[in-house]
């Protein structure tokens, strides 16, 4: 049991999956054996139609949704630090011309970048620098 939260919002379970080539795993599958789901894995290392980025935050944006916690009114969402992880499985949309090209999750403080970043996956077709 565990918690799904963030904007990403689907009713077909398939589309929270994450295969091995999303994350940037492929190099590593081996299809020298027989396992259980290796011919759609098969066609999918052909042609991988997501691929893993890292979403940089904009720093604005950031304090901006910090200073909320502090200020009278409306509050944003609560980003905790050093990991932002609202529920046990964080999906949020990544959004581009006002249409969703993929996910963004588990987002966390960087000192050596000095910003905040989410583990990105968007479709192949339309990868783009995406701030979030």
């Amino acid at each position: 049991m565990a918690s799904l939260g963030g904007s990403f919002v689907s009713g077909n379970i398939e589309d929270y999956y994450l295969t091995p080539y999303d994350l940037g795993y492929g190099a590593f599958v081996k299809f020298d054996h027989d396992f259980v789901g290796r011919a759609p894995l098969e066609k999918l290392a052909a042609n991988p139609t997501r691929q893993k980025v890292t979403l940089l935050w904009n720093g604005d944006d950031v304090a901006r949704a910090f200073k909320t916690m502090s200020d009278e009114g409306d509050i944003t969402k609560y980003i905790d630090t050093p990991l932002a992880n609202y529920a046990t499985l964080p999906y949020d949309r990544v959004m581009k011309s006002g249409k969703v090209i993929g996910l963004s999750t588990y987002t966390g403080y960087t000192y050596n970048e000095r910003s905040w970043l989410s583990l990105g996956i968007v479709n192949k077709s339309r990868r783009r620098r995406v701030r979030k």
